[in-house]
């Protein structure tokens, strides 16, 4: 008898305090992925393409990513079709824009001028 009540207060195993995510075939989380042109994504997938290409140049300190081995690593992940690696006029230009804003905030939280965090 003396085993009855030994589990009060210990979390019930059928109700995880961990969320499971309901089995899926596809990676979860699924981020929109990047269409043949930056017009035909969604701003969601532009928004995660953006926040990657910062983080990459953020962390290279030597300077030697280019543009096109940016736009190369982002359609890796997140390109609805990796192999045509983005490589067309409208990303081309899409990502050189969006290098050239992501360097001038890096410089900008470097040099101690705004926020750092936000694109407006």
């Amino acid at each position: 008898d003396e085993m009855e009540g030994d589990d009060v207060g210990l979390p019930d195993n059928r109700q995880s305090a961990v969320p499971v995510a309901s089995p899926s075939p596809r990676k979860a989380p699924a981020i929109a992925k990047l269409e043949r042109t930056p017009a035909a994504s969604t701003a969601e997938s532009l928004k995660a393409a953006r926040d990657l290409i910062y983080d990459l140049l953020l962390k290279d300190e030597e300077g030697v990513l280019t543009t096109k081995k940016l736009r190369y690593a982002i359609a890796e992940k997140l390109a609805a079709n990796p192999e045509e690696k983005l490589n067309n006029s409208e990303w081309k230009q899409w990502f050189k824009t969006t290098a050239t804003e992501c360097v001038d905030k890096i410089e900008e939280m470097e040099n101690g001028d705004g926020d750092g965090n936000s694109f407006d």
